[in-house]
C-alpha cells in the first residue's frame, strides 16, 4: 500500500493487470475485487478477457460501469493471449470506441496479437489506427520479442504511440528505438539529411 501510495504521490497510476479481475470473474466475486482495488490505493483496473471466455457486452459494460461508480480509472483490451479468434480489425474498433464511450481511458491491444499480426497480416493494425485516435490505444509489448515489436510498430506508425508493458530491462532500449538511435531501427536517427534537389 505505501509504495502504491508513493506513486500516487508522484501522479503515476497504478492499476492491477487484467489476470486478477479474470480470475474475480471466474470467481464471481468482481465487487470485492474492485473494492479492494480501491482500498488498497490504485488508480483504477484493467478490465479485460483475454485469457478466459469472452465477456458478453453487456456483462463488460455493467463492469466497466461498477468500477467507475466506485472512482476507479477502467483501462480495457483487446485480442487474446492464446491467439484462438480471428483479429477483426473493424469490429475491434468498434469494441474500442463503446469502452471509450462507456468512460474507459485506455484500451490496451495484447501483446501476443500484436506479434500474430506483425508476421501475418500487418494491414489488421493499419486498418485499426484508420479508425480509432491512436491516443487511447497502449501497444503492449509483453515479454516475447518486445524490442522488435517496438522496432516494427515505430517503424510503421511513427514514435508517438503509448506502450505498456515493457520490462525494466526494455526500457532504455524501447526508448532508444523511440528516438531512432537503436540497431532495431537501423540507427534512423544518425541517417543523413535529404540533399534538396
Amino acid at each position: 500500500k505505501r509504495k502504491i501510495a508513493l506513486y500516487n504521490s508522484a501522479g503515476i497510476d497504478v492499476l492491477p493487470g487484467g489476470i486478477p479481475f479474470q480470475l474475480a470473474v471466474l470467481q464471481d466475486t468482481v465487487d470485492v475485487f474492485f473494492q479492494a482495488v480501491r482500498d488498497l490505493g490504485f488508480a483504477g483496473v484493467e478490465i479485460s478477457d483475454d485469457v478466459i471466455e469472452p465477456l458478453a457486452q453487456s456483462q463488460k459494460e455493467d463492469f466497466i460501469g461498477r468500477a467507475r461508480s466506485l472512482g476507479l480509472k477502467v483501462t480495457t483490451e483487446v485480442g487474446r493471449k492464446n491467439v484462438d479468434a480471428k483479429f477483426d480489425a473493424e469490429t475491434i474498433a468498434r469494441q474500442i470506441l463503446r469502452d471509450i464511450e462507456l468512460g474507459a481511458y485506455k484500451v490496451y491491444v495484447e501483446s501476443a496479437e500484436i506479434q500474430v499480426i506483425t508476421q501475418s497480416d500487418p494491414k489488421a493494425l493499419d486498418r485499426l489506427l484508420a479508425l480509432v485516435d491512436r491516443d487511447t490505444l497502449l501497444f503492449e509489448l509483453g515479454l516475447n520479442r518486445p524490442q522488435e515489436k517496438a522496432a516494427w510498430l515505430v517503424s510503421r506508425y511513427g514514435s508517438d504511440l503509448n506502450f505498456a508493458s515493457v520490462a525494466p530491462q526494455d526500457v532504455v532500449p524501447v526508448d532508444s528505438i523511440r528516438r531512432g538511435m537503436n540497431r532495431h531501427v537501423s540507427y534512423s536517427y544518425l541517417a543523413p539529411p535529404a540533399i534538396p534537389r
